[in-house]
């Protein structure tokens, strides 16, 4: 039992211990095995196993239950039904009808949760003044106008058999030539591309999650995403791609 400030009430209690990548990401792709692997460049192999994903003592456990029950356990159940699915043909194009609120927060709470945490993986996560926006945001369920933290997303695939990416990814900060700031992760198969700023790619904000609930989703080879290649970099090279 440990007794802190949570991040999310700032009341003290007991802290319950957070996932920083929701269960319900990490569970599917540890199903067969039992443990993730982490590619940190050391050892034989250059890999780590996981048995629970990542977890540090972040919120109490009224907030943890919040955001369980109105963030994580929605989107969760709506994306069962809308999840990208092997193999993905080339050029193809999805849109989908969400509910704005829940699918967008629940980005956003993976995003704080990163960015208030602890763990040396995620120390690159910095959300600046960003951080009590979005912890206010996700106290008083408050989704914010598309100009706010606009969220975009892209399936990345195998460019020969269409296989979608199982890969997961700490959230990455991102620059689009000066013009605007945004953090990218992968889970589901899918980089989430979540913007710090009103600017900056203008390909993936058209197809951005729109106040409606509108939501259109493209393909992208992972021979040619960023993580995917700086992962294959650093397992050759033992390098740390986590903590760099």
């Amino acid at each position: 039992m440990k007794i802190g400030i949570c991040r999310l009430c700032h009341r003290e209690a007991q802290l319950s211990r957070s996932h920083i990548v929701p269960k319900a990401v990490v569970n599917p792709l540890k199903a067969e095995k039992g443990f993730l692997l982490q590619v940190n460049g050391r050892g034989p192999y250059g890999l780590k196993k996981h048995q629970d994903g990542f977890v540090d003592f972040l919120l109490c456990r009224q907030c943890e239950g919040f955001c369980s029950k109105e963030y994580e356990e929605p989107f969760v159940e709506s994306w069962r039904t809308r999840a990208a699915s092997s193999p993905w043909p080339r050029n193809h194009v999805v849109s989908l009808q969400v509910d704005y609120r829940q699918f967008k927060l629940f980005h956003l709470l993976n995003l704080f949760r990163a960015s208030v945490c602890t763990l040396p993986y995620f120390r690159h996560v910095d959300l600046k003044s960003n951080e009590e926006i979005i912890r206010k945001m996700l106290l008083n369920g408050d989704p914010g106008g598309i100009g706010e933290y606009c969220v975009a997303a892209r399936v990345i695939y195998s460019k020969t058999n269409g296989m979608i990416s199982e890969a997961i990814s700490t959230p990455e900060p991102r620059s689009d030539g000066g013009k605007g700031v945004f953090y990218s992760t992968l889970y589901y198969g899918i980089e989430w591309t979540v913007f710090m700023t009103p600017r900056g790619s203008k390909n993936l904000r058209k197809n951005a999650l729109q106040p409606d609930g509108s939501i259109t989703i493209s393909g992208s080879p992972w021979g040619k995403h960023w993580f995917l290649r700086q992962a294959a970099m650093n397992l050759a090279g033992k390098q740390d791609w986590v903590s760099s």
